[in-house]
């Protein structure tokens, strides 16, 4: 059994804890299936929830793995993505 969260079309818009896979890092993210900022992705990526727009914060899925829901608690997070109260998309 794995330790990630499979994540599909139905998890779009909603929080996530993740892990960065080559360091390490876990913050709070925001999954997005296949538009993110009005651009449309070839592949899923999480985004920083108050910088959607920032395309230099954004992890595609492959490169970060979603530990759990941010709603939930767990280990810890950094300070580039605070937690937030709640998991519904904005």
């Amino acid at each position: 059994m794995s330790d990630y969260l499979e994540l599909t079309e139905a998890d779009d818009g909603k929080l996530f804890r993740i892990r960065i896979d080559n360091t390490g890092e876990e913050r709070i993210a925001r999954y997005h299936w296949l538009t993110l900022a009005g651009r449309e992705l070839k592949l899923p990526c999480f985004a920083d929830p108050d910088h959607p727009e920032d395309y230099l914060r954004w992890v595609h899925d492959g490169n970060a793995r979603a530990v759990s829901r941010a709603d939930q608690p767990g280990g810890p997070v950094s300070e580039a993505a605070p937690e937030r109260d709640g998991n519904e998309a904005l």
